[in-house]
């Protein structure tokens, strides 16, 4: 549940935060076809601080250095903490998921920790996706690429934090594929993009 509920001013503060990440064009997702809006939820537990989408993706590309990971490429995949730039507390950044009024809270991922957890996820089942099938993965540049999807959303429907990650980051036309597969036979690039990281 969501960590406002029951806060006298818990529907203004997540409006705040949705005002606040519009203002900066990223954070606010609407699913296609639903009345379902997914709304980056970054705060302090500690000092209250809020942060926007952008200030979030900004610290997982540079995350504060943790001897609990052995290089920084783990700790890029692994650590799902923020660390606060006001008083230092560590926190796990959050998706709300709501449809009109709050109703859920999902943990917040980075591209590559998505990524990297449905392959973890889907591999538990036998199936071998995303970066994990080479034939997915095209190279567009030196370093860089594409990867092609091979994910749909009821793949992920016993782990509502990926899905809602997953779409996050996806445009609503790729979204709309990975629902009901319309585009059977042809392949999206994951994320819609063509700057991967390969």
């Amino acid at each position: 549940m969501c960590r406002f509920f029951g806060s006298p001013d818990g529907d203004k503060f997540l409006a705040d935060i949705e005002r606040k990440n519009a203002e900066l064009g990223s954070g606010n997702y609407q699913i296609p076809g639903t009345e379902i809006r997914l709304i980056n939820y970054s705060v302090c537990p500690k000092c209250r601080t809020v942060f926007s989408f952008g200030e979030l993706k900004n610290y997982f590309h540079n995350p504060e250095p943790s001897q609990t990971f052995k290089n920084k490429q783990e700790q890029f995949r692994n650590d799902t903490r923020m660390r606060c730039s006001g008083c230092g507390t560590y926190f796990l950044p959050s998706l709300v998921i709501a449809d009109g009024t709050p109703r859920n809270e999902v943990q917040f991922l980075c591209r590559m920790q998505t990524v990297e957890a449905i392959e973890k996820f889907l591999a538990g089942k036998g199936r071998t996706v995303l970066t994990k099938n080479k034939s997915n993965i095209v190279k567009i540049g030196e370093g860089r690429g594409a990867v092609y999807n091979d994910v749909l959303l009821g793949d992920l429907i016993e782990k509502p934090t990926l899905a809602s990650n997953l779409i996050q980051y996806t445009p609503a036309n790729i979204v709309l594929h990975m629902m009901d597969d319309s585009g059977s036979g042809t392949k999206q690039y994951l994320f819609g993009s063509t700057d991967w990281k390969l």
